[in-house]
Parts: structure tokens; C-alpha cells; sequence
């Protein structure tokens, strides 16, 4: 009886050591990607498109896709919008890049509507 308990269990931690792995796979895939398009961006010059947009289109594009190709629960919970997630780890980020490449005349010419945006 406790030699099959014990089996059950070895299977599941290696099932979930697999299912982390794939899934650190695939961040590192999604990471190296985007840093792919913000060099690609960078080269041609193609300042229409920011980077971070570039982030998010990869990222919606990768998670249709999984959700195409290998729709577990598992898999879905993992991929599942987490909104402190968002909140606190992908936005600050985001709106860093969009201030950094930000020109000082158009800050500034928009500085009423930063200073009310920051009140409310």
C-alpha cells in the first residue's frame, strides 16, 4: 500500500517538474523574442512601433498560440491574466520605457494634463 502511494507521488513531482520546466522554457523563448524585436526595431529604425508594443503583440501572439496548440488546464491557469501581476511587475516597466524615450518638449508641453492624470 505504501509502496504504490509513494509511486503515485514520485510520478506527480515529476510530472510537475516537467510542466515547470516547459513553461521556464517557454518564458525564455518569449523573452528572447521580444529582445529580437526591440533590436529589429532598432536597426530599421522603425520608431512607430514602440518596443513595448512590440512586447505585447509577442505575447498575445504566444499565448493564442498556446491556447491553440495545447489548451490544458494546467497550462491555461499558468497563462491566466494575473491583474497584480500586471500591476506591479509588467506595467512600471512599460510606462518607464514610454517616459525614457520621451521627448522633453512634449513633455512639457503636456505638463497640465500629466499633473491633473497624477491628482486623479
Amino acid at each position: 500500500m505504501s509502496a504504490s502511494t509513494d509511486n503515485e507521488t514520485v510520478i506527480e513531482d515529476e510530472a510537475a517538474h516537467q510542466f515547470g520546466a516547459l513553461n521556464t522554457l517557454l518564458i525564455v523563448v518569449v523573452l528572447g523574442i521580444c529582445i529580437l524585436c526591440a533590436y529589429v526595431i532598432r536597426q530599421n529604425k522603425l520608431y512607430m512601433i514602440p518596443e513595448s508594443t512590440a512586447a505585447v503583440l509577442v505575447g498575445i501572439i504566444v499565448g493564442a498560440l498556446t491556447r491553440g496548440f495545447y489548451p490544458s488546464k494546467d497550462e491555461l491557469d499558468f497563462l491566466s491574466f494575473n491583474t497584480e501581476m500586471f500591476y506591479f511587475i509588467l506595467l512600471p516597466p512599460i510606462i518607464f520605457e514610454a517616459g525614457y524615450t520621451m521627448k522633453k518638449k512634449h513633455f512639457f508641453e503636456n505638463l497640465g494634463s500629466i499633473i491633473l492624470f497624477a491628482v486623479l
